[in-house]
């Protein structure tokens, strides 16, 4: 007998973004997705699992529902079920076309108790002021903040399917996250628990026996979110945004467009959502939904790879620009614009560059030789990797306190002479290396007064993290090494207001001197580093000619991790290369394609996201000694391309104003 199909909360929450997406979802063999999951590296980068695994350990009498077969599942919840007092691991529930699984369910008597679990963390004493939104409550509304809609939406569906299976129970909606103001009093708690792919399923193995005298459940918040859980059942909540009305309203809706294939009307759903869409592009032998939509919408063919309004880069008005019928970025004009002048400056340098076509980059020449007119030699280059788990390191830190494992160092003096003068990795398991990564910086940039340079904010917000971890720890060398990093930071207060100190040899984000001074319409809106630097190594004559050499890695141009290598490739057509995607692999392609998916979009999939996700590997699997050296060496080379990749960055501007 064939499966019965159900609307599932996967497919709740994707019909919630997008109803359209429910038709695409439902024929895999025929649309591109270009979001295929992946839950060994979701389970990598959010340490769900673990979350999770420390929530059961909680409740040592749970029985876990471990068929995979929907009717099984509610079958054997049923009979479960029918004791007056039971924990189950996920309990199943069904109404309709309904079915959804619950994290925690607790039975006492004729009350049921729903507990979601996530490793997203929260103010647990305050929580209803984190996930209210406070602009719509001063004009008498009720919605929800934009970060947790998918959450207590999702708490509230399963909580209308349960309440419907039994009628005769009360149920409560509670969710269970990481507290953010609570510190765990255990140390080594994040190796409680490793994280292994076996085929299509996720084994989490407890690493070693805990006693009754076992507090590392301290971090866990529970909240009772029976009031807006009933708000959104109601239809009262006004977030949500393709569906009005009740949740038996919107769960019928979306079963029924899920279930019969419907092909909804694009015409309220295309939006700025579709920046984000999973299914733009496409594949030999699939489609593309993203085309299909804005065919149907826009009358524009192949829009997956046009430009359109929602790539132009900032721009917050692309909603209002389709309401007026505007879809190509190429259209756009000052008057769709919002305010702020550098912004707008900005934004329509990119569309005056898709309408016309050219390829050629615009610079503001004297804006940026008069900025590096400033700089200090020798020039310092460095780049950090860091993770922020969900499960803290040690005794006394906090949910998602960050770890800083890697950076690389390349100097550049003033004649031009450049180095790979230093780096640091530690991937020890179990090893908070914070702290000998701050004084091994601090060893060596604390030799001259030379500029410092990072790209985006990162370096910066890591070491007003560390300064903060530093300032509470018993260190001995704490006091210089705070010290020293003030000198080369700037830290606002809470409000973004107020600057608490900015050190006479603050670092320059390079990111920020992209986006006043240079734009190429190569990197297609993107100041990511992995979209410049392929960029300027196709515009510059300068770089081609320097680095189709094998210079880098010899006597004239040393480097830790690589000997006599070329980073340029002359091919048929000229110059071109990505030197990232020269490099060996940490991941296979498919996963840094999901990787991306999992990761910010400023972030650089190939360092920043994976070397994030490799670091969490070394961590949270079982690693020969072998392997990890294996990923260690692949890291080196990750992280030394990203300072050099700012590096010929510098070089490729100091050529053009040579030039001029």
């Amino acid at each position: 007998m064939k499966p019965r199909k159900y609307l599932t909360k996967s497919s709740f929450k994707i019909g919630l973004e997008c109803p359209r997406k429910l038709l695409y979802l439902n024929k895999p063999e025929e649309y591109f997705n270009n979001k295929s999951s992946d839950p060994f590296l979701e389970a990598l980068a959010k340490g769900g699992y673990q979350v999770g695994a420390l929530a059961k350990l909680k409740f040592k009498n749970g029985i876990e529902i471990f068929s995979k077969n929907h009717e099984e599942a509610l079958l054997e919840t049923s009979k479960l079920l029918t004791s007056q007092n039971v924990c189950l691991f996920e309990g199943a529930f069904s109404y309709e076309k309904l079915f959804v699984r619950s994290d925690i369910v607790v039975k006492s008597g004729k009350t049921l108790k729903l507990i979601e679990v996530k490793s997203k963390s929260f103010d647990a004493l305050d929580f209803e002021s984190e996930y209210l939104n406070a602009t719509a409550a001063k004009s008498g509304k009720i919605a929800l903040k934009s970060e947790w809609v998918e959450y207590l939406y999702d708490l509230a569906f399963q909580t209308y399917v349960a309440r419907k299976n039994y009628p005769d129970l009360t149920v409560i909606p509670y969710l269970m996250a990481l507290d953010r103001n609570t510190a765990t009093n255990v140390d080594d708690l994040h190796q409680l628990f490793l994280v292994k792919s076996n085929g299509s399923n996720i084994e989490v193995t407890q690493t070693r026996e805990v006693d009754d005298s076992f507090s590392g459940f301290n971090i866990l918040g529970e909240v009772d979110l029976t009031d807006i859980v009933n708000t959104i059942i109601q239809g009262e909540e006004r977030s949500e945004k393709f569906l009005n009305g009740t949740m038996a309203e919107t769960a019928k809706r979306l079963s029924d467009i899920y279930l019969d294939n419907e092909k909804v009307p694009v015409n309220y759903i295309v939006g700025s959502q579709c920046k984000k869409c999973e299914y733009r592009g496409n594949e030999a032998g699939l489609k593309s939904g993203f085309d299909e939509c804005w065919v149907e919408r826009a009358n524009i063919a192949a829009a997956s790879s046009k430009k359109l309004v929602i790539d132009l880069w900032n721009f917050r008005g692309s909603d209002k620009a389709i309401e007026n019928n505007i879809f190509e970025l190429k259209n756009l004009t000052e008057d769709d614009l919002g305010k702020g002048a550098a912004l707008k400056e900005r934004q329509l340098i990119q569309i005056k560059k898709e309408s016309t076509g050219e390829q050629s980059p615009w610079f503001d020449k004297a804006g940026l030789g008069e900025a590096m007119s400033k700089w200090k030699y020798p020039l310092h280059f460095i780049d950090f990797e860091t993770c922020m788990p969900a499960i803290p390191f040690k005794k006394g830190f906090y949910p998602y306190s960050e770890i800083a494992f890697q950076f690389s160092h390349h100097t550049m003096d003033e004649k031009g002479n450049i180095k790979h003068i230093g780096e640091y990795i530690d991937l020890s398991p179990g090893k908070f290396p914070t702290f000998d990564f701050c004084r091994e910086l601090k060893r060596q940039l604390e030799t001259d007064q030379g500029t410092i340079f990072r790209y985006s904010a990162h370096e910066n917000s890591v070491l007003n993290r560390a300064i903060f971890l530093l300032e509470r720890s018993e260190e001995p060398d704490r006091d210089s090494l705070v010290a020293f990093f003030k000198t080369i930071t700037k830290k606002k207060d809470k409000d973004e207001k107020t600057i608490l100190w900015e050190g006479d040899r603050n670092m320059i984000d390079l990111c920020e001197f992209v986006k006043k001074y240079y734009y190429s319409p190569l990197t297609g809106g993107s100041n990511s580093l992995k979209n410049v630097l392929p960029s300027i190594l196709k515009e510059s004559k300068f770089l081609q000619g320097k680095y189709s050499k094998e210079i880098y890695g010899s006597e004239f141009l040393p480097s830790l991790n690589f000997e006599k290598h070329r980073w340029v490739s002359k091919t048929s057509s000229g110059y071109t290369s990505d030197p990232y995607k020269e490099l060996p692999q940490i991941f296979t392609k498919e996963e840094l394609v999901r990787i991306e998916n999992l990761i910010s979009e400023e972030d650089s999939i190939r360092n920043g996201g994976a070397a994030m996700m490799a670091y969490c590997k070394s961590q949270y699997t079982l690693m020969t000694d072998i392997e990890r050296l294996a990923l260690q060496n692949s890291l080196l080379k990750y992280c030394e391309l990203d300072t050099f990749a700012m590096v010929m960055l510098v070089e490729y501007w100091k050529d053009v104003l040579a030039v001029t």
